[in-house]
């Protein structure tokens, strides 16, 4: 009786996600098998058992200030919890920008599977945190303190606003289509 609603419910998800006016801009990751909760929540506790994984990337690292990107997640799939998915957990931190802009990022994410078949398994995963953005006004260079001749060597009178870092909420969710055939 309840699997009949299942569809109906994940359909009128997918297109409340289209209607609405969304826009992000995340880091991309170059192995992006590796970050699977950090693309779509519902992979939280996909697998039974404790998956931990960290990854560093230095991009560019010629520059003077690389790209530099971390991140760190950990999930914990549970058949015995409740809605037999599991529970886990996102940090990661961006540095775009030659160094003057500074993402941080942390969310708990919750995945619930809903059984099919024998074979068929779909799991919906919600993400919910924080993300914050910095900027450093310090390192800044306006066109005022520029000479001609050599540079960078007037100091700024431009003040830095009261407001260097912005927080806001970080919603996601997404759902999954397992199908185990043995």
């Amino acid at each position: 009786m309840k699997n009949r609603y299942i569809f109906p419910i994940l359909v009128v998800l997918s297109l409340l996600g289209i209607a609405l006016d969304t826009r992000s801009q995340d880091m991309n990751y170059t192995q992006y098998f590796s970050t699977p909760i950090y693309y779509n929540p519902a992979f939280t506790g996909i697998n039974t058992g404790v998956r931990a994984r960290f990854l560093y990337r230095n991009q560019w690292p010629s520059l003077p200030i690389p790209f530099k990107s971390y991140y760190f997640s950990a999930d914990l799939g549970d058949r015995n919890l409740p809605g037999a998915g599991g529970i886990g957990l996102i940090i990661n931190q961006d540095t775009p920008g030659v160094g003057l802009i500074n993402n941080f990022g942390a969310a708990l994410t919750i995945g619930v599977r809903i059984p099919i078949t024998s074979y068929m398994v779909s799991q919906v995963g919600i993400k919910a945190g924080i993300m914050q953005r910095r900027i450093n006004w310090d390192d800044l260079v306006y066109s005022q303190n520029l000479d001609p001749r050599y540079g960078n060597i007037y100091s700024s009178q431009i003040s830095s606003p009261d407001a260097n870092k912005r927080v806001v909420p970080d919603f996601g969710i997404g759902g999954v289509l397992q199908f185990n055939w043995f």
